[in-house]
């Protein structure tokens, strides 16, 4: 996975083109139900959970639409082997 620095990501994305680009979508009429969750038991240690989060836009004003999926995997017993939560 490539990780970009925050030089790098200011130089693609300026500041004010991003504000104004999420004013732009969170005006539009964006479709986001409830967060899925998901226990994962964990032997030994404290169940983990795992979150999905969908959303979506239509199709609208010539847009073909977007939609997405954010995950999220909540694992407290990584603490005890010392990785990151």
């Amino acid at each position: 996975m490539r990780v970009y620095s925050a030089e790098e990501t200011a130089a693609a994305l300026p500041y004010p083109a991003l504000v104004a680009g999420l004013r732009e979508i969170f005006a539009a009429r964006v479709a986001a139900p409830l967060r899925h969750h998901h226990v994962m038991a964990r032997r030994g240690e404290p169940d983990a959970v795992l979150l999905l989060m969908p959303a979506w836009q239509g199709a609208g004003q010539g847009a073909a639409g977007f939609g997405g999926v954010k995950i999220v995997n909540v694992t407290p017993g990584n603490a005890a082997r010392a990785l990151r939560r």
